[in-house]
C-alpha cells in the first residue's frame, strides 16, 4: 500500500488521540471528505436541473432552448398553459 506523509501542527486535535488510532482517523476523515465532495457535486447538479426547470416555468423570461429532458419551447408552452389553468392568481394575491 502506498504511503502518504503529511505534516500536522502540534495543536491539531488529532494529536489528542492515542498513537494507534491516528492513522485510522486520518483515513476515515479523508474518505468522508472525498465522499462529501462527490455528494456536493451531485447536489449542485440537481440544483442546476431544478433551476433549469424553474426558468422554463417563468413567464416573460428567456428560456433555455432545450432542457435536460430534451423538451424545448413547445413543452414550456404546454406546461404554462396547464399552470395557468390551475393557478388562481387573484386568489393568491388576496393572501
Amino acid at each position: 500500500m502506498p504511503l502518504l506523509s503529511i505534516r500536522i501542527p502540534k495543536e491539531h486535535p488529532l494529536w489528542n488521540l492515542p498513537a494507534g488510532q491516528r492513522s485510522a482517523k486520518v483515513r476515515e476523515a479523508l474518505d468522508l471528505s472525498l465522499n462529501l465532495v462527490l455528494l456536493l457535486g451531485e447536489i449542485r447538479d440537481q440544483l442546476n436541473k431544478i433551476e433549469n426547470r424553474l426558468q422554463c416555468l417563468e413567464l416573460g423570461s428567456g428560456t433555455p432552448t432545450e432542457n435536460e429532458f430534451g423538451h424545448g419551447p413547445e413543452m414550456r408552452k404546454e406546461v404554462l398553459a396547464t399552470a395557468e389553468a390551475t393557478f388562481d392568481l387573484a386568489g393568491f394575491s388576496d393572501i
